[in-house]
């Protein structure tokens, strides 16, 4: 007569199932080459000549006096100009609302605003390495770019290596942001009555 299996074999078979199971998708790390390469897969480049661009908003920031209790008082608002690429209009949306005026971009500065942005392309910075350490810091974007087909968020980053973040390619960005600047210091005259 044979004697049953023990409850100690059958923990044992299983255990050791269970340990090989679980150490059956793993592998060793990328070699330098491989993560390169793959990084490079990951970039991008758009040509904004070949895009359809709708509209273009860009985000300041201003100091604003607001009264509140009969007291006032001086505090940073955050502005979205949004503009209409087609007709130079833009509008502007505020931490305190929709301002109910329509502003218009001259045609030398709509002209040189469609100059920058013809002549751009839009560069994505590739995923950072999975054995890198990065701060955990968000980062707005500074002016956000509509198509037909996508958006960009020129700019953002959510952490401090800037992996994945979009912008625009080479010295372009230093371009757009001084237009940016121009427009912020003289927006409130470009009225379009």
């Amino acid at each position: 007569m044979k004697k049953a299996p023990s409850k100690k074999l059958f923990a044992g078979i299983f255990s050791a199932f269970l340990i090989v199971f679980s150490f059956q998708n793993c592998s060793q790390a990328p070699r330098a080459d491989e993560v390169t390469y793959s990084a490079e897969l990951t970039s991008m480049k758009v040509d904004l000549q070949s895009e359809r661009m709708k509209q273009v908003d860009f985000l300041i920031q201003e100091n604003e006096s607001v009264t509140r209790a009969g007291r006032t008082y001086s505090i940073a608002v955050n502005k979205t100009l949004q503009v209409d690429l087609i007709t130079g209009i833009f509008k502007i949306a505020s931490d305190l609302g929709l301002d109910p005026n329509d502003y218009c971009l001259t045609d030398s500065l709509k002209q040189e605003l469609l100059t920058i942005l013809k002549g751009s392309q839009i560069c994505k910075n590739p995923d950072i390495a999975s054995d890198k350490v990065c701060t955990m810091v968000l980062k707005p974007s500074y002016a956000q770019i509509l198509t037909d087909v996508d958006h960009y968020d020129l700019g953002s980053a959510n952490n401090g290596c800037g992996a994945g973040s979009v912008d625009l390619c080479g010295s372009q960005p230093d371009m757009l942001k001084g237009f940016i600047a121009a427009l912020k210091n003289q927006y409130k005259s470009l009225s379009c009555h």
